[in-house]
């Protein structure tokens, strides 16, 4: 007599029919112990790339340490998200603060050293999804490309398959620039053969499957997710009997062949209505998600949580993924849940999620992460302008989509909107996308009736040009607002303050020096000390320059010790902590120099000052070229072209210059004919010194 069959407990797919791709995976990872590599598993989702990765790594060599992290739709605003997931095991608690303060440059450069440092450990490092990879982790791994052939480093990346145009720009070049270095293995993997599906629906079904039931299952195109789920569902239905040996279905199921979706809403439907509105709140945080996330949004004990987690997790929905973070078994099924939402039901439950999770004080790049998928309105602007300026400088790349929602909610006329592109231009400044910053602050000043944003972007106007070289417009402007009886005395001492930068740049040192000390003086005596700053490393800058050491010295403790009060954007956009690191190395005070190196990086990444991180970098490596070898010169000179290459900045001479005299050392003077050729000398080279650039 027939007996209905019933499901095993939930589990992976069976891993079968890759034999061919697992061999071409462990023949080329095993060759990566050596030298690094990149393997990249490419197939749609529930193809078997977690499946096929996990065979090759439980047949890795013992020795070789295994991380692994996956990226998510829900982070992917998240800096180094990914890779602080899979790093997490090697990580310090100094490491973990730090990001946890979201120091993006600091932590990026600790992250780069862990990688580097892995020369004395066999290490395979699996990053899963690759596509919802955020673009800092993406620019690190592009980073690491230049030196991973030479570490015993394997690095194994699940990726959809992508169109072209859907691919983000920092992945492209991830890849474009692993496959120049012929690093990049890649492995399609497509669907499995009809024998290898039978041979699964056999193993589910504990017996050889009938004709029938095998025309079905071909249904799930070779997929083996969703081969897996359409077989439970069909054995949980009862619609699967064993007779004399054989699996057969009960009736030939009519319509249409199921989709995925179907499948899973129904083994969903089987749960409990609480269960299945609690896994819909978990979709909402992600692919995986912290525990606690989950009690906060649902506003429920942990103690309430528990039956509900539990049947989830039996029924092979929910997975643990450490001792804080739960997840989904597989992301598909967390596209399932998400999408049975109609789409304006989906963004309001995002802003209800938001406002939980603000309410309970969880970082402000999570909360924008929930408001930037829901529909923006006029109430929320506010709220959006704040969260802004609170991730600027840890990520602002999601500040710049917050402003932008502002600014596309809000006429040009109104304060709110001159507020928001000042955000824009301020960021996009930092960031050196001068020309855009520029722009936006010319289009947003006619606008500005509130003193202190006027104020910003006729700062940004000024500053910007000098990064254009645009040293004479830049001189002009700043003279013309310092003259101006319009502004406040404070807001003139700043002007007059800069004006030295491009004059310096233009070879008048002598005047530069007088407007430098003018500016000071009278910065004091008004009582603003970023312009105070400015203009006392200007002066130390060409005090130095012209070889009084002393007194350069001193000014320039005097600057740092200023901007140290009062640290802000503002007071270190002329660096300077790096020119002081500069004049101390001059004087044979090699360990301050170090020191305040890293001090100045350290306050520019806090500050989400990019372009004070490139400076330092220059400045580093000629602070560096008085006593260190060539590899670390070389190696600040490479900081800084890794991060010029994502800016619209000209190099100025002086890095040139040191740049080619690197290269000749290490290469022959042949090979630094092309980047000598490149320096274009300035004015008054007579009094100009090899180093005299604080601007980049």
């Amino acid at each position: 007599m027939a007996a209905p069959v019933h499901p095993a407990a939930a589990s992976a797919p069976p891993f079968l029919g890759r034999d061919a791709e697992l061999a071409d995976l462990i023949s080329t990872w095993r060759g990566g112990l050596s030298s690094g590599r990149f393997l990249l598993v490419r197939g749609e989702g529930g193809i078997g790339k977690t499946a096929l990765i996990d065979a090759a790594v439980a047949q890795a060599p013992k020795e070789r340490r295994v991380l692994r992290g996956a990226a998510d739709a829900m982070d992917h605003r998240r800096a180094f998200g990914v890779l602080l997931d899979a790093l997490g095991p090697v990580l310090t608690e100094q490491d973990r603060q730090v990001a946890a303060e979201q120091n993006e440059h600091i932590t990026g450069e600790r992250l780069l050293s862990l990688l580097d440092g892995m020369a004395g450990e066999p290490t395979v490092l699996i990053l899963e999804d690759l596509h919802w990879a955020d673009d800092a982790s993406l620019h690190l791994l592009t980073r690491l490309a230049r030196t991973l052939g030479q570490l015993p480093v394997v690095v194994v990346a699940a990726l959809r398959p992508q169109a072209r145009h859907e691919v983000a720009p920092a992945l492209d070049r991830l890849l474009g620039e692993l496959d120049n270095r012929g690093l990049l293995h890649a492995f399609d993997l497509g669907p499995l053969p009809e024998s290898s599906c039978i041979a699964i629906a056999e193993g589910l079904t504990g017996a050889p499957i009938g004709e029938t039931f095998a025309q079905y299952t071909a249904a799930a195109g070779g997929n083996p997710l969703f081969l897996t789920e359409m077989v439970r569902s069909l054995l949980r239905d009862g619609a699967v009997t064993v007779d004399e040996n054989r699996a057969e279905l009960r009736d030939a199921p009519l319509g249409p062949s199921p989709s995925l979706a179907t499948v899973m809403m129904r083994h969903l439907s089987r749960l409990t209505p609480a269960t299945r509105e609690l896994l819909t709140t978990a979709a909402l945080l992600g692919t995986r998600f912290p525990a606690v996330q989950l009690r906060l949004v649902t506003g429920r004990t942990m103690r309430d949580l528990v039956p509900l987690l539990r049947e989830a997790l039996a029924a092979g929905f929910l997975a643990e993924i450490d001792e804080s973070t739960l997840g989904f078994r597989h992301e598909l099924i967390q596209h399932v849940l998400l999408h049975d939402l109609p789409a304006a039901v989906r963004a309001e439950l995002h802003h209800d999620v938001a406002l939980k999770l603000e309410g309970a004080g969880v970082p402000a790049a999570t909360v924008a992460g929930h408001v930037l998928r829901a529909p923006s309105v006029g109430e929320d602007l506010p709220w959006l302008q704040r969260l802004a300026q609170r991730t600027a400088a840890s990520a602002p790349a999601t500040a710049v989509e917050l402003w932008g929602r502002v600014v596309q909610g809000t006429d040009p006329s109104e304060p709110l909107h001159v507020a928001a592109v000042a955000g824009l231009a301020r960021t996009a400044l930092s960031g050196g996308r001068v020309h855009q910053a520029y722009e936006l602050a010319s289009a947003a000043l006619p606008h500005a009736d509130e003193p202190e944003v006027a104020a910003v972007l006729r700062s940004i106007r000024v500053r910007s040009l000098v990064m254009q070289h645009r040293h004479a417009a830049s001189q002009r402007l700043a003279q013309e607002y310092a003259a101006s009886d319009a502004l406040e005395p404070a807001e003139r001492a700043a002007h007059l303050a800069f004006a030295g930068w491009p004059t310096m740049l233009l070879g008048d040192m002598d005047e530069a020096l007088r407007l430098a000390a003018e500016g000071a003086a009278s910065a004091a005596v008004g009582g603003n000390p970023v312009a105070e700053v400015n203009a006392l490393t200007l002066q130390g800058l060409i005090l130095n320059g012209r070889g009084d050491l002393d007194d350069a010295v001193r000014v320039l403790t005097r600057a740092v010790e200023l901007a140290e009060r009062h640290p802000s954007v503002a007071t270190i956009e002329t660096f300077p902590h790096a020119v002081l690191a500069v004049a101390l190395a001059d004087v044979d005070r090699i360990d301050e120099s170090a020191a305040m190196i890293r001090r100045g990086l350290q306050l520019s990444a806090q500050l989400g000052l990019r372009t004070g991180i490139l400076a330092t970098h220059a400045m580093a490596a000629e602070a560096r070229s008085h006593n260190s070898n060539l590899a670390d010169i070389a190696t600040e000179l490479q900081a800084h072209a890794a991060l010029l290459g994502q800016m619209d900045i000209g190099l100025d001479p002086p890095v040139l210059a040191l740049r080619a005299r690197v290269i000749a050392l290490q290469h022959g003077s042949e090979a630094a004919l092309e980047v000598a050729g490149l320096v274009d000398p300035i004015a008054s080279r007579r009094v100009w010194s090899s180093r005299g650039s604080a601007l980049i």
